[in-house]
């Protein structure tokens, strides 16, 4: 059973990875800007959209190896960036029923 960790606990820092697309039920990629959500969004999943657009703005600024995976928080671990350096190069989700694992550094089964 995958649990979505918090920032604060240590373990989102401790994975790594080597920047290529290796992970397990990645999904499709989500573009840079202008491809957040729409108005068919609820008003609920508009605020969630938001506030993982807001975490992947910052997401990678506190990042302390050069590559590695950050699962989105405000996605209850469902997506995750690529950071290189401090910036995002990529965000992916998961496919339906998995997690972003940061044990594995990959997606796993909930």
């Amino acid at each position: 059973v995958v649990a979505c960790p918090s920032y604060d606990d240590g373990v989102v820092d401790e994975v790594a990875g080597d920047g290529a697309d290796t992970e397990l039920g990645v999904g499709n990629s989500h573009g840079g800007e202008g491809s957040g959500g729409g108005d068919y969004l609820p008003t609920s999943s508009q605020a969630a959209a938001s506030e993982a657009d807001s975490e992947v703005e910052t997401i990678c600024s506190t990042s302390t190896k050069y590559s590695q995976f950050l699962p989105l928080l405000a996605t209850g671990c469902a997506d995750f960036v690529s950071c290189v350096g401090s910036r995002v190069v990529q965000r992916q989700s998961c496919s339906e029923g998995l997690l972003f694992d940061v044990s594995i550094g990959g997606c796993n089964w909930r």
